[in-house]
């Protein structure tokens, strides 16, 4: 109490945003990427620790296969939620949130499944939309399988325990390089299939070379 007045201590919270789990870091977002960084942290002068562990991160899996059967967009449109169907492209786009992933559906039973973050994850999600098409069709009483499934492509990255001379790296090798600041932040590796920043998180697409396989769609997808 001051003068007679009583006076009490007000306490004031800031609100600090967290990225959630389905709001993943984009690994072509450089801007995003040094926000991680130390800038009084020298990566270029410190000694390399090469017994550091380099943690590879799957950030993205690309799968496709085909459905034996026509597939009516409208009706599938009508009959299910989160999806936008575009008359003129024919095609069917739907997002899933469980798990997290994009979907994309021709009539001819062409599938594409983009946005997992493994493998499992992509046949879980193969599985449920093959089992939605077959009971929005009204195919429960046939077998409907899932014809030349397979992982067509894969983006990871990985941490470097040490910076990474992006413009020494190109003037070292032009022919097996190439760097255009312009373009990409990123230099180029074409005959690895590798791109190398200079923030240390470099993305690592490789083809899959696994063979296609066929899948029964017998049980709803839990």
């Amino acid at each position: 109490m001051e003068n007679g007045i009583e006076t009490s201590a007000s306490s004031t919270s800031v609100a600090v945003p967290s990225r959630t789990s389905n709001e993943a870091m984009d690994p072509f977002n450089i801007d995003e990427i040094e926000q991680d960084f130390d800038p009084d942290q020298d990566f270029y002068n410190a000694p390399p620790d090469v017994s550091a562990p380099i943690d590879i991160q799957i950030r993205n899996v690309v799968c496709n296969y085909t459905l034996p059967l026509h597939i009516d967009l409208r009706r599938i449109a009508m009959s299910s939620g989160n999806v936008t169907f575009d008359r003129g492209r024919g095609v069917l786009l739907k997002q899933m949130r469980n798990p997290h992933c994009f979907v994309k559906v021709y009539s001819s039973g062409k599938v594409y499944i983009v946005g997992c973050r493994s493998e499992v994850d992509c046949m879980r999600a193969a599985r449920g939309i093959a089992r939605k098409v077959q009971r929005y069709m009204n195919r429960l009483n046939d077998s409907v399988c899932i014809r030349n499934y397979k992982v067509c492509n894969m983006l990871a990255t990985c941490r470097m325990p040490f910076g990474i001379k992006i413009i020494e790296m190109a003037k070292s090798y032009p022919a097996a390089s190439s760097y255009e600041p312009e373009l990409s932040p990123g230099l180029l590796w074409p005959s690895r299939t590798r791109s190398a920043h200079s923030a240390s998180i470099p993305p690592e697409p490789s083809p899959s070379q696994e063979r296609p396989r066929n899948w029964t769609c017998s049980e709803p997808s839990k």
